[in-house]
C-alpha cells in the first residue's frame, strides 16, 4: 500500500473530510439464494430458488452467497468507517421494525453448499460431506451478526449487517466463500433474487 493510500484511510478512519473523496461505494445483488426448510425435501423444488420473495421462520432459512466475490473485492476499504454490510429488505419492517430487527441475524455458513442444498443436506452427493452436521445448516449462533442501526441513510424496509469481520477472517485471510445464512425466530417474507431493487445485496468501499 503507498504513502498516500495509507494516509487516506488514517484519514477515513479518523473520520476526517477528505478533499476529492477516492472512496467509491459498490453494491452487488447475492447471486446464489436458496431457501431450505424442514418440511421441504426435494432439492430441486422450484419455490427454494430464484424468487421474488421467501418466508423465513425457524424452521425455514436463507442461504445467500455473491459467487466469485473475491475476483470483485480486490481494491476493498475496510476500516473504522469504512464497513462491508449485508442487507436484507422486507415490506414487514415499516410495521414490525423493532420485531424484525431482533428476530433476523445473518450468520456465517462453516460447509460448502450447492444450489441443491435442503434442510438435512448441503448437497446430494454421496460423500462424507454430504449431511450438514446438524440439520438446517452448519453456522454457529455466537458468530451471527446482529442489525447495524448506524448504517447511514438507511431505508425504512431495509436491515443492514456489519460484515465485515467475516468478509477479512474467511475471504480476504483465508479466500474461503461458504456464504452465509439468513435466520429469523419470526416468520417474515424477504425479497429474493428475482426483486430488481430489494434482494439480498453486499455493499462496500473501494479506494
Amino acid at each position: 500500500m503507498n504513502r498516500l493510500i495509507f494516509l487516506l484511510l488514517i484519514l477515513s478512519s479518523c473520520g476526517e473530510p477528505l478533499p476529492g473523496d477516492p472512496f467509491v461505494e459498490k453494491q452487488f445483488f447475492a447471486n446464489e439464494l436458496k431457501l431450505i426448510s424442514s418440511d421441504i425435501n426435494d432439492p430441486r423444488d422450484s419455490s427454494t430458488f430464484k424468487q421474488s420473495e421467501y418466508t423465513l421462520s425457524a424452521n425455514r432459512r436463507l442461504l445467500v452467497r455473491l459467487e466469485s466475490m473475491q475476483s470483485r473485492t480486490g481494491n476493498t476499504v475496510i476500516s473504522r468507517t469504512k464497513r462491508m454490510y449485508m442487507t436484507v429488505s422486507s415490506a414487514a419492517l415499516l410495521s414490525r421494525s423493532a420485531e424484525l430487527s431482533a428476530s433476523i441475524k445473518i450468520c456465517p455458513m462453516k460447509t460448502n453448499w450447492m444450489l441443491l442444498a435442503t434442510w438435512s443436506r448441503p448437497h446430494p452427493f454421496p460423500t462424507n460431506s454430504s449431511r450438514w452436521s446438524r440439520s438446517g445448516g452448519d453456522f454457529e449462533e455466537q458468530e451471527c451478526f446482529s442489525p447495524d442501526p448506524s448504517y447511514p441513510n438507511a431505508q425504512a424496509d431495509t436491515l443492514y449487517f456489519d460484515i465485515s469481520d467475516w468478509f477479512v477472517y474467511q475471504l480476504q485471510s483465508r479466500s474461503i466463500n461458504y456464504g452465509l445464512i439468513v435466520t429469523s425466530t419470526s416468520e417474515v417474507t424477504i425479497y429474493g433474487d428475482e426483486n430488481l431493487s430489494k434482494g439480498p445485496k453486499f455493499i462496500w468501499t473501494e479506494f
